[in-house]
């Protein structure tokens, strides 16, 4: 049995992995598909880009 850490790319979840991740726990393999912060259901607030704005 091994274990997978599938990370995902810009502008997506660990939900891009789902059809992945059934083939290979059904192999016995351990799976685990994180959201990074700032992507998935929760997301992260809004920042407000005018407190940052050069002047």
């Amino acid at each position: 049995m091994s274990s997978y850490v599938l990370l995902h790319g810009g502008w997506a979840g660990g939900w891009v992995w789902e059809r992945a991740v059934e083939p290979l726990r059904a192999d016995g393999h351990r799976v685990v598909t994180p959201d990074l912060a700032g992507h998935g259901a929760e997301g992260l607030p809004m920042i407000n880009t005018l407190r940052f704005r050069a002047g």
